[in-house]
């Protein structure tokens, strides 16, 4: 076992009486740990990032999101179950990290993948998503915003189009509602997949989309 496996197992000790049983902690960067730990009596373990008060790898901005643990008040959790927890900040700035310094990304990801699904959860720390400037159907000319990522689109055809963003439209919509829509020429040459773009549906099929999504919230 080398110096940092010892090290890093070492503090996973110290980590027990907060989180249970660790069952496997790795380094993502400087002073950020992925961790799976297993609470007594619980049926399944859990996932959170640890990150260390004093690392620059982090933004402050980011910390402010966690919580101490308590006998480790200079760690901060955030677990990957929960949406709000701030994980995907975390999870965004590791990527971060390791794009500034050269250093490869996991095989599939990138980090305007993982800003486009966390925009949903963290408007506030990522922004809002941008109502896009072309549709199939022409160039926008003005747009409402109807829900965070959902837009009613007049162009500059004088056609109106719901255009619905990418993490929206892969986990909300079935099948059955997205043969009902159009894409650009950019993201069918790219590969939708690849350009992460939004589905655009004709006013017809509109009211149908939305209560799909309403459905969905209230889920």
């Amino acid at each position: 076992m080398g110096k940092g496996a010892k090290k890093l197992q070492e503090r996973s000790r110290g980590l027990e009486n907060d989180l249970g049983e660790i069952l496997r902690i790795e380094q993502e960067c400087p002073g950020v740990r992925y961790v799976v730990a297993k609470r007594t009596n619980s049926p399944a373990a859990e996932e959170y990032y640890i990150v260390e008060r004093g690392t620059d790898s982090i933004s402050e901005e980011a910390k402010a999101y966690g919580t101490p643990l308590a006998h480790h008040p200079e760690l901060l959790v955030y677990s990957l179950d929960d949406p709000q927890s701030g994980a995907t900040i975390v999870g965004y700035e590791i990527k971060r990290y390791l794009v500034k310094n050269g250093l490869p990304l996991p095989e599939g990801d990138s980090l305007l993948s993982v800003a486009r699904f966390a925009m949903l959860d963290h408007p506030e720390y990522f922004g809002r998503y941008p109502a896009p400037l072309v549709t199939p159907r022409g160039d926008t000319a003005r747009y409402r915003e109807l829900m965070h990522g959902v837009f009613s689109i007049e162009t500059d055809h004088g056609e109106t189009v719901l255009a619905v963003c990418y993490p929206l439209w892969t986990s909300c919509l079935p099948d059955s509602v997205r043969c009902l829509a159009e894409q650009t020429a950019h993201d069918t040459e790219q590969g939708i997949h690849n350009t992460l773009g939004f589905l655009f549906f004709p006013e017809d099929a509109a009211q149908r989309v939305l209560a799909e999504l309403s459905y969905e919230s209230d889920n």
